[in-house]
């Protein structure tokens, strides 16, 4: 018997994961989504039905064998005339699975054909939101807490600092599960994994812009965080931090 579990569910998973947020980043547009959700639904069914075979054949077979019970002129032709009606397992099993494995295929091409631009749209979202909260510290004017805020009238600037936090959360969310799921470049071995696949600057630990919220976040802005385009971008990146030749 071949259960949900049995089916091969990773590229399903990533499927369900990123496609809502490459329709968010308009690398997947809304009739396109609506397609990939069709055939996911089209690949549920198929898992769920192949499950459910089983309990469904024993069922009828229990039906047919009660109406068999209660004839008179049974025989044996009647018994293989009712069993060969009957669907064989193994056949459920093979047309579910391929029709899983055809719905998936097609909604993968159909939801990642623009995956491609992945890490270019990302990298394009960090260099904005830096730019907009480069603009916004003027304005802030050393404002770094709520009250501070509320006693200098500077409470619209600090939200909208607030919810530039939350974007830059959201895209280096967005980024470890494209990694994830391979939409974009990643390590070939655990020993390449550094920050250097996430900001285009080294940490400067003699430098410090402060432990708190505005200060936690200036870091994080003042080293620039990117997606690399390519692996030998993030092995570049990395070896010129070795080198110095990225200034911190």
């Amino acid at each position: 018997m071949i259960s949900p579990q049995g089916f091969p569910g990773r590229d399903k998973n990533a499927i369900e994961q990123m496609a809502p947020i490459l329709n968010h980043l308009n690398l997947l547009d809304d009739d396109s989504f609506e397609q990939v959700q069709t055939l996911i639904e089209r690949a549920e069914l198929a898992s769920h039905t192949a499950y459910d075979a089983t309990a469904v054949t024993l069922a009828n077979a229990k039906t047919v064998a009660a109406k068999l019970a209660s004839d008179s002129k049974l025989d044996a032709t009647k018994i293989l005339t009712a069993a060969t009606n009957q669907p064989a397992q193994n056949a459920v099993d093979a047309i579910c699975l391929a029709l899983y494995e055809s719905s998936v295929t097609e909604a993968r091409n159909i939801a990642f054909a623009n995956a491609g631009k992945l890490a270019a749209t990302l990298t394009a979202k960090f260099d904005q939101l830096r730019a907009e909260f480069d603009a916004l510290v003027p304005e802030l004017k050393g404002v770094r807490s709520d009250r501070q805020a509320i006693d200098s009238g500077k409470i619209a600037g600090w939200k909208r600092f607030r919810e530039l936090v939350d974007v830059c959360d959201d895209l280096r969310a967005i980024a470890k599960l494209a990694r994830a799921n391979t939409l974009v470049a990643t390590v070939r071995t655990p020993g390449e994994w550094g920050e250097h696949w996430e900001f285009r600057h080294a940490k400067d630990r003699m430098q410090t812009l402060g432990s708190d919220e505005f200060g936690v976040f200036a870091e994080i802005m003042r080293r620039e965080p990117y997606v690399p385009a390519s692996r030998d971008e993030a092995l570049a990146t990395a070896e010129a931090w070795t080198k110095g030749l990225v200034s911190a």
